[in-house]
Formats: C-alpha cells, structure tokens, sequence
C-alpha cells in the first residue's frame, strides 16, 4: 500500500466553515466498531512513563533479544503493569492473532514517542486488512495501592477478556477524571509546552470515496463533503476548556468545525491493475501544555479552515500492480 502524490498547486481549491456538532473526544472506549488507524493521544489517562520504560527495557515480548511470536488470545487482552503504567495488547478478532515480539514493541515505541511529550496515555490500532489488535498505553489503575500490596513482584502480567479490560479502562477513567475535576476547581492558567502548526492528526484521516479504477478521476462536489470539529483532552465548553482557549488566544467555540474542499478533481494515479481511494487529511495547529496550579496536562486540535487543510486529498492506491 502506498500514496500516490497530486501537487496542491494542480488542484482548484475552495473551502468553507460550517457549524456543526464537535468530534466526540476518544476515550479509549470499546463501541464494538473499529476505530480509524493511527495513534491516538488522551490527556486523561497519564502514565508514568519511567514505569513504562521499567516494562519494556529488557523485556523479550517488546522485541528486546532475539525475535519471536508474540500471541493473544481471541477477543482478549495481554496486560502488563508496574507502578503506575499499563500497557495492553488486545486482540478484537474471533480468532489468535501472532505477530513478532519487535512488531509489538514497535507499535509501543511509537505510542511513546508520540504521546509522552504531552504527558498522555495513548493508544494504536493499525488499518485493514491487519487484524483488529490494540496496543494501549494507559495509567495503572489504583496503582498506588497495587504497587504497595505488590512492590515485590516487580512487572506483572495478567489475560483478561476485552470485556474485563473495558471495565477497567473505564474505571482507569473514572479514577482520573475524579482526580482532575479536583484539580479544576483551583487551575485558572494553561501553560503552553508544545505547539506544532499545521499538522495532520492521526486518526483524524477521512475516505471520501469507494475503490476507483487507475486512470480515472474523483471531482468533489458540494454533496460529498466531510466536517472535522475540535478535540481535545477536556470538556469542550468546559471550564477547562475557556481556561485552554483563552491563553492560547484562540477565538473558538466549541462547535467550531471545518468542511472538506469542493469544486477539486482528483486523478487517480496508481500502478497498473491497483484502484485507489481519495482520502482527506485535514490539518490542525496542536497545542499541549500544563494547567496551573495543578499541573495537569492538557491538549487540543484545532482543524485549519485554509486552502491547504481544505483541499489536503491523497489517493491511497491498494491491490497488486
């Protein structure tokens, strides 16, 4: 699988603002439907990442030494924990899914690599036709507790069904968003730590169209649009959310949202007897920091209503040459 390129200059280029309904935040949650690939970041869910490291240093299942398969059970989780980290493999499937113990620390790596920087959990599921699996990184639940009762047992490993592992993300959630409408009663000041300008969002991709043959074309039309809202780690129109807002100097509700281009036609350039799928990458300015007094972390996406965002398609070409 690969994209195929098309110079923005080529492309005629409209765009516009709509109100509309936010994106729902990503919690983590199982809805049964599979959701969009990439890696997604939750400012809720904050692990110790020096606990994290403590599990995977070393560790054969995350590919340290030499390479070998790495299973989970159908519709189950692999659960790994120390301190306050908690890192899941979990399979969706109705069958075993194998895959190489430097795979799953790769997907592992990524997550980290991507979502420490703002102090947040985060999780990754690959796209189709991959098996439905999951590598999570999430807070320990009760892991004060837990690490005193278990301090000598070092990292532990359980399997558990998606359902028990759904139990306990939510209850994992529930833990923090108690602790953090605590902290929210006092936090007035948001203080920036990351800014990135004009970037894609994983997860944020959007399939405007079914399979075309190579060599044809797409032309978008007013009745084939898509719409991407603000997401964020707070309450869109929270508190929280005017404290984030306001110190950022962004001038936006919470129903902000942007459409996709019209009036731009789209070739559709693979290899040989590969089709291809138009695809939307909107772009968003990023901004993660810190609430004071608190010290909670906090981030937002905002989508940009420009040209650029607007008209951003890509044709994903699939299928042998």
């Amino acid at each position: 699988m690969f994209f195929s390129k098309t110079s923005l200059a080529f492309l005629a280029m409209a765009h516009g603002l709509v109100a509309g309904s936010p994106m729902p935040q990503s919690e983590g949650e199982f809805d049964g439907t599979r959701p969009k690939p990439g890696i997604e970041c939750d400012g809720l869910i904050q692990p110790s990442y020096k606990d994290c490291r403590s599990i995977i240093d070393g560790n054969v299942l995350f590919g340290n030494g030499d390479e070998r398969d790495v299973c989970v059970n159908q519709r189950a989780c692999r659960i790994f924990r120390q301190g306050n980290c908690r890192i899941s493999f979990c399979n969706n499937e109705d069958k075993e899914v194998c895959d190489s113990s430097k795979e799953w620390g790769r997907r592992t790596s990524a997550i980290m690599s991507y979502c420490e920087p703002d102090d947040s959990g985060g999780y990754e599921s690959p796209a189709e036709p991959k098996p439905w699996t999951e590598v999570a990184i999430r807070a320990n639940t009760d892991w004060k507790k837990a690490a005193m009762k278990a301090a000598s047992a070092g990292i532990t490993e359980e399997v558990m069904t998606l359902e028990e592992n759904e139990a306990e993300v939510k209850q994992i959630e529930e833990e923090q968003k108690a602790k953090h409408a605590l902290h929210a009663r006092d936090d007035d000041s948001f203080e920036i730590t990351n800014r990135r300008k004009s970037v894609e969002r994983p997860g944020a991709q959007i399939e405007m169209t079914d399979r075309l043959p190579n060599g044809g074309k797409w032309v978008a039309s007013k009745s084939k649009t898509e719409t991407v809202g603000i997401t964020a780690s707070v309450s869109l129109g929270g508190s929280l959310f005017n404290v984030m807002t306001a110190e950022i100097g962004l001038e936006v509700s919470s129903s902000y949202s942007v459409t996709s281009g019209t009036s731009i036609e789209i070739p559709i350039e693979c290899e040989g007897n590969q089709s291809g799928v138009v695809v939307w990458f909107p772009l968003f300015d990023y901004y993660a920091g810190k609430f004071q007094p608190s010290g909670d972390a906090g981030s937002i996406w905002v989508p940009l209503d420009s040209e650029t965002s607007t008209g951003n398609f890509r044709v994903r070409c699939l299928g042998d040459a």
